[in-house]
């Protein structure tokens, strides 16, 4: 499979390479999304967690679009997951995975956007509002 993989921290968004990685063997009840596209927040290399596991040791190379979703955020089949931006770049790509590993999803979004949201996979869309 094909993978943006970063190995340089210092290098931000510069240090990004395309390269082949071994497809991933699912276990268990985990499940094996194929994804045509997807997105990451420049962000994500200035997280910790990105470069580093939870004892210290090294995480290189890293795949920043997945560990946001499937690590930190510990989706499973069967719980509830709320994704707020769901028509967004990075959203909708969390809305699909999340669908696709068996969540129920929840997105929010402008009420304009709540049909593309329920497209995606969402279960349901809830319109958000800024107040001033």
């Amino acid at each position: 499979m094909k993978a943006i993989v970063v190995t340089d921290e210092g290098a931000g968004a510069a240090g990004m390479t395309l390269v082949e990685r071994p497809m991933p063997e699912p276990a268990g009840n985990d499940v094996l999304v194929e994804v045509h596209a997807s997105g990451f927040t420049p962000g994500e290399l200035t997280w910790p967690g990105t470069w580093t596991d939870r004892l210290g040791g090294d995480r290189r190379p890293s795949i920043p679009a997945w560990q946001g979703l499937f690590v930190y955020g510990r989706f499973e089949a069967g719980q509830s997951v709320l994704v707020h931006g769901a028509a967004g770049g990075v959203g909708s790509v969390a809305t699909q995975l999340a669908h696709e590993a068996g969540t129920h999803v929840i997105g929010t979004g402008r009420a304009a956007d709540r049909e593309a949201v329920l497209d995606f996979g969402a279960h349901e869309s809830h319109s958000t509002q800024l107040s001033g």
